[in-house]
């Protein structure tokens, strides 16, 4: 009898392993397929949170070309309040070479990039005229030296900004608001 329940029992432990083996083969099949599955929204999460901020930053940039259209029409220098479609984003404007695909064709292209080069998210357009932003200035402080970067047609884009849109001569200027010269302008030509 003892032999025999032996057996019994042995063969209990089989069957509890073969258990507790697909078991855990279901459990990690399940974890891998929820990891793929959260990888999957991550990733088209983040397509149409780019696509956000690209469709943002076409509502600033058309905004802005129509007063540029309305300045070099009219000649009168103009404010736009301008929201930058996330943190770190550029308005710039190419003289020379243009943004890769951008601007065929055109004297000057103007674009709100989502960073210093321009070459990650934009949204541009060109004119058949000269438009320039104006200087940006960044100064840094290492190991007791202050380092100034200088950055022409450049304008850095807070979370929510006011530009002054200016023509001198044939040229169209974009400044930020708060610059001085620009504030001067408006002033001259409204008389105070």
């Amino acid at each position: 009898m003892e032999g025999g329940d032996k057996g019994n029992g042995s063969n209990m432990n089989k069957k509890g392993i073969k258990l507790v083996g697909s078991t855990v083969i279901e459990i990690v099949v399940a974890l891998v397929v929820i990891l793929l599955l959260g990888y999957l929204v991550v990733q088209v999460g983040g397509i149409f949170i780019e696509k956000n901020k690209l469709d943002r930053a076409k509502v600033q940039l058309e905004k802005i070309v129509e007063i540029v259209n309305q300045v070099q029409k009219d000649g009168k220098t103009k404010k736009v309040e301008v929201f930058s479609p996330d943190e770190g984003w550029y308005l710039m404007t190419f003289p020379f070479e243009f943004p890769e695909g951008e601007c065929r064709g055109e004297k000057d292209c103007l674009c709100i990039c989502s960073e210093l080069f321009c070459k990650e998210l934009r949204k541009c357009e060109g004119f058949d005229f000269e438009v320039k932003a104006t200087r940006y200035t960044q100064s840094f402080r290492s190991g007791g030296y202050y380092t100034t970067y200088v950055y022409d047609n450049v304008i850095p884009l807070p979370p929510v900004d006011e530009l002054l849109i200016l023509k001198r001569g044939e040229l169209i200027e974009i400044e930020k608001g708060d610059s001085g010269r620009g504030l001067k302008e408006v002033g001259r030509q409204k008389g105070f």
